[in-house]
């Protein structure tokens, strides 16, 4: 979606898009996580997750297996791309 955009902004908006929609799907997360009860779960997994690569162990994160935490990145995209044009336009 960030190359679609690309081809229709310039090199400034996109990168405001990016930073933005990233800044977006931080806040739906956290957001949705508050919302299930799930916050203090997640950052516990995160954290082990953290403390296995520091102590040398290389493997791949691996999520709760639950639906609810997963959130729609294009909506976060879509709401990194108005803001950007609202501020860069």
């Amino acid at each position: 979606m960030f190359s679609l955009i690309g081809g229709f902004v310039n090199f400034k908006e996109l990168i405001g898009c990016i930073v933005y929609a990233f800044l977006f799907a931080a806040v739906f997360s956290v957001l949705k996580m508050l919302y299930y009860r799930m916050f203090f779960s997640s950052m516990k997994n995160l954290s082990c997750y953290i403390m296995r690569i520091f102590m040398g162990e290389k493997s791949a994160y691996v999520p709760m297996d639950n639906k609810k935490n997963r959130i729609h990145f294009s909506i976060a995209i879509l709401c990194g791309f108005t803001v950007s044009m609202y501020l860069y336009h």
